[in-house]
């Protein structure tokens, strides 16, 4: 199961996850001050490997319990993540493979539509 407690982010935490969404095509409209506040808003989050993190067409991430729509931004700090396009299995055959330092799942949260992709 996921863990969403608060935890505290460090210095390096900050600076992975600014660096990820500065590299981010879909994020380069925000200035410093909007950047900032996603990474002090952040959550530092564990997964178990095969967990799945974002299921493709959905408006709503796995993590999530309540039943409202909720999507997140991921920035991996560590291990790695499939991304693939088989909504039920998308590890049996990823397009790509992500890892630390890298952001998934800005499309869906800056659009405001549903996943493009699946992610374990």
């Amino acid at each position: 199961m996921v863990d969403l407690e608060a935890k505290k982010k460090s210095k390096a935490d900050e600076a992975l996850i600014m660096r990820a969404m500065h590299r981010s095509s879909f994020l380069t409209c925000l200035d410093e001050e909007q950047l900032q506040r996603f990474v002090d808003e952040a959550v530092l989050t564990t997964f178990q490997p095969g967990e799945v993190l974002i299921s493709k067409g959905t408006l709503k991430d796995p993590v999530y319990d309540d039943k409202d729509s909720h999507v997140a931004i991921y920035v991996v700090r560590s291990g790695t993540c499939d991304v693939g396009m088989d909504s039920d299995d998308p590890a049996s055959v990823p397009m790509f493979t992500i890892g630390e330092g890298d952001i998934v799942g800005e499309g869906a949260v800056v659009f405001q539509r549903a996943r493009s992709a699946s992610v374990v």
